[in-house]
């Protein structure tokens, strides 16, 4: 959903247009940058800029309805919402804010670990076990920032990664939040 709705152009199959995008032979005209993402079962994180006026409401529109109703379609017709609660956005002004969001993003999938992760924090000795999760978690951004690049068609990390320098500065700057 996020290659697919990133598109001014509308959807009509999704499928098709899925093998298109992989291909190579569907040219895109991006809504919004994508510099960082973390699915989770029930809500989403992204680090969205968008790349005209109105690119991130057109963008989470479609996302919102489209991908909703494409998946209720696909897995028998099931009806309602997939995600949990409204669309909310936070406009990011600072630098030291920006830097901070990559991490907070990548970190969401702690919560399948460690409910009380975020409340406490984690003990020296969890460190290991929770960076190894984060490592291997399939639905998130942070390898392609930590040096293994999977989502080249989702993200542009070319400005998360002037801002970082390259992957070992990325991944000091990840392990000294933890």
């Amino acid at each position: 959903g996020l290659i697919v709705f990133n598109d001014t152009k509308s959807v009509f199959d999704f499928d098709k247009r899925v093998i298109a995008i992989k291909q190579g032979t569907h040219e895109r005209n991006k809504l919004v940058e994508i510099l960082a993402f973390c699915l989770m079962g029930n809500h989403y994180h992204l680090l969205i800029r968008q790349r005209e006026d109105n690119g991130i409401t057109g963008f989470m529109r479609k996302l919102g309805t489209g991908y909703v109703n494409y998946f209720n379609l696909k897995h028998n017709k099931r009806v309602g919402p997939l995600f949990q609660g409204k669309f909310k956005s936070v406009l990011i002004e600072r630098d030291n804010h920006f830097s901070h969001i990559p991490n907070y993003i990548h970190f969401n999938c702690l919560d399948l670990i460690s409910s009380k992760w975020r409340e406490y924090g984690l003990e020296k000795h969890e460190i290991p076990k929770a960076m190894s999760f984060i490592e291997e978690y399939p639905w998130s951004s942070y390898n392609d920032y930590a040096g293994q690049s999977k989502y080249g068609l989702i993200l542009d990390t070319g400005l998360l990664g002037e801002y970082f320098e390259n992957s070992e500065k990325y991944k000091k700057h990840f392990h000294a939040f933890l």
